[in-house]
Formats: C-alpha cells, structure tokens, sequence
C-alpha cells in the first residue's frame, strides 16, 4: 500500500514539474499600456525566475518519493 502512495507521489510530482517547465518557458509578458520607459525583458525575465522559484516544492515532493520509493 505505501509503494502505491509512493507511485501516485512520483506521478504527481512529475505531471506538477512538467506544467511548471511548461509555463516557464511559455511565459511572455502581457503590453500594459507600452510606455517607452517600460523594459519588457527584464519583466520576461523576472516573471521566469519567479515562476522557477515555485518548483521548489514539487521537486523536494519528487525527490522524497523517489526516496521512499528505494528505501521499500
């Protein structure tokens, strides 16, 4: 029963990291306006790193089932 909790652990892990992969490298920023002052990469880039930061969860998730999963 725990390697079937361990199992759907690593499948959710893995279908969580792949849509934010997914959204990380989609991300584009929306024109709000288009004042010339406005530097549009730095916002890309900023709104990728924030998105990259959010994976730490489901990595470590990942991670500790993958774990569990050679510790049974």
């Amino acid at each position: 029963m725990a390697l079937v909790g361990v199992i759907l652990s690593v499948f959710g892990a893995a279908v969580v990291m792949a849509e934010y992969v997914i959204r990380w490298r989609t991300t584009t920023v929306t024109i709000d306006g288009g004042r010339p002052d406005t530097d549009f990469a730095a916002e890309e880039l900023r709104a990728k790193r924030r998105a990259l930061a959010w994976t730490a969860g489901p990595a470590l998730v990942l991670v500790g089932a993958s774990l569990s999963a050679l510790a049974l």
